[in-house]
């Protein structure tokens, strides 16, 4: 089964104000009887977490919950997003968080979303 992709009626960028991404902690660090601890790659592959919102209009809040909803299952299967801080192309992401929802102006609605951007 092939993941949904993120609905092009909805924003394709997060705010730059509040966004933040983390690289995984991908070190294994041992302790040793004698001197420095040693340190290794734990995996080639892994997981980071990116933290953003997205400006929405009442209409496009009503699609992104029918996506959310409908689509990945209230967050419980994987989708394709697109690629953000000047990579190209699409990232297969989860929701690993419930999506905060903020009055922003008269009109329009602040969503806050956390994802894991999967290798």
């Amino acid at each position: 089964m092939t993941a949904p992709v993120w609905p092009e009626s909805l924003p394709q960028e997060f705010a730059r104000d509040g966004y933040t991404e983390e690289s995984p902690d991908n070190i294994l660090r041992t302790q040793t009887s004698i001197g420095p601890g040693k340190t290794r790659r734990r995996t080639t592959a892994n997981v980071r977490r990116v933290v953003g919102w997205l400006p929405m209009t009442t209409a496009q809040l009503a699609t992104f919950r029918a996506f959310v909803k409908d689509d990945i299952g209230d967050r419980a299967m994987t989708f394709y997003f697109p690629a953000q801080s000047g990579e190209v192309g699409q990232w297969l992401v989860r929701m690993s968080r419930p999506y905060l929802i903020t009055a922003d102006r008269q009109d329009d609605w602040r969503v806050d979303v956390e994802l894991e951007v999967l290798p």
